[in-house]
């Protein structure tokens, strides 16, 4: 069962995903990052995930072969859905890019110095504290919180950006490098790799789309093979020594080797999220005013209403406060069951051709390329939460990403009819 999922998305979903579109592309590699590894650890590793997820092993029974019925039959749907969608013209308007805007690259500079500030004051005063046993140094601080989540977007636009600045390129590059030193060190203080998989995900959809001549695409794939290797390398190291950086030591050995693909590649974040799916179904977990109330109140970001994850996590263990992460289909079957998750697909495909047909589409091939990045670096947060985050993902980061954008390269940027 858990290799023919993976046949099926490695060679039909992922490979037709990509052809829709880079952007849905990514979001099909984080879903299988994120269900593979559950299904193959559930059939293989009962007993620990049985600890591991607080008592959500229940055998391989009905309620399992429903929840991989849900995974496999979400993705198949959803992809031969969006591949019909992609030959109708859906929206009668677009986002259009033009050249009447005066510069205000004083701006720019102003708020990548800020983060700067930022980064670097809240990191300096509390880094003998940081840890990855009391992250609420990090997540309770809202403004530090804030501008290590969006440092990420700003690595990308300078490096991508400074590249047709001429002289002045080097101020760009100089401002990514220091912006990725202060939220490379924040993030292994405090354990934090969905972050750099994010940042991993922006700069891979970057090469991506610039990928033009066949010697190119070769090249490309290269880099994109030793950035993901980095990728999985730094996250082991992070994963060993969270919290711990005080001696930054690395050495290869083979034991590093079979410990990045051997068992301890299936126990890692990725594995419980969508446990919450199946002990949905095992337990008949219908929330459907608590699912339509807590993505209204989450996306407007002023209410602090309690997120679905941490909802089911008080059902799974109520006496706890550890929270066991959540998954997109979830919040499908927790709306209305089987019913919810259709739901869902329909509306995650009318999303995803929002983003293909207006947010990225435009005849400005540098805007449309840097904002795929952009929405591709906060994929990770819908997969494994809830459907929230396609609107709240625009509101945090891709409108003060065009700003940003704006105040770069002093184009005007406007909504048009087609």
């Amino acid at each position: 069962m858990d290799f023919f999922y993976l046949l099926i998305m490695l060679f039909f979903i992922i490979p037709m995903a990509y052809k829709i579109n880079k952007i849905y592309g990514n979001f099909c590699i984080l879903y299988l990052l994120y269900t593979f590894f559950s299904i193959y650890g559930y059939i293989n590793y009962g007993s620990e995930i049985n600890r591991m997820a607080y008592n959500q092993y229940y055998g391989v029974n009905k309620s399992f072969y429903i929840y991989y019925f849900y995974i496999l039959g979400f993705i198949v749907v959803l992809t031969l859905l969006l591949k019909y969608l992609n030959k109708i013209k859906c929206f009668n308007f677009r986002i259009k890019v033009g050249n009447k805007n005066k510069k205000i690259e004083s701006v720019y500079f102003i708020i990548n110095i800020l983060f700067i500030m930022i980064l670097s004051i809240f990191l300096i005063s509390n880094y003998n504290r940081a840890s990855y046993f009391d992250q609420r140094i990090l997540k309770s601080n809202k403004l530090w919180f804030f501008a290590f989540n969006f440092s990420i977007y700003l690595i990308v636009i300078n490096f991508y950006l400074g590249r047709d600045k001429g002289r002045k390129k080097i101020f760009y590059y100089i401002l990514g490098t220091i912006i990725a030193i202060f939220f490379l060190l924040t993030a292994l203080k405090f354990g934090q790799r969905i972050q750099i998989l994010n940042l991993t995900f922006g700069v891979i959809t970057v090469l991506l789309l610039n990928i033009k001549k066949s010697l190119y695409k070769i090249i490309l794939k290269k880099e994109i093979i030793l950035i993901s290797l980095s990728f999985i390398s730094l996250s082991q190291y992070i994963r060993g020594n969270r919290g711990g950086i005080k001696d930054l030591k690395f050495e290869f050995s083979m034991d590093l080797i079979t410990s990045v693909f051997g068992k301890t590649m299936v126990f890692q974040d990725y594995l419980i999220p969508s446990y919450t799916l199946l002990t949905s179904i095992e337990k008949k977990i219908f929330l459907p005013v608590d699912v339509i109330k807590s993505n209204i109140l989450n996306t407007l970001i002023i209410f602090n209403y309690p997120t679905l994850g941490s909802l089911i996590s008080r059902i799974i263990e109520p006496k706890a406060s550890k929270g066991y992460g959540y998954f997109i289909l979830s919040e499908g079957y927790n709306l209305c069951g089987g019913l919810g998750i259709l739901v869902l697909i329909i509306y995650i495909a009318f999303i995803f051709k929002f983003y293909f047909e207006v947010l990225t589409n435009t005849l400005d091939k540098k805007f449309n390329i840097l904002m795929s990045s952009v929405i591709s670096m906060y994929l990770l947060n819908i997969v494994r939460s809830q459907s929230l985050f396609f609107l709240k993902g625009i509101l945090m980061f891709y409108l003060p990403a065009i700003f940003m954008y704006i105040c770069a390269t002093g184009k005007k940027i406007r909504l048009v009819k087609k």
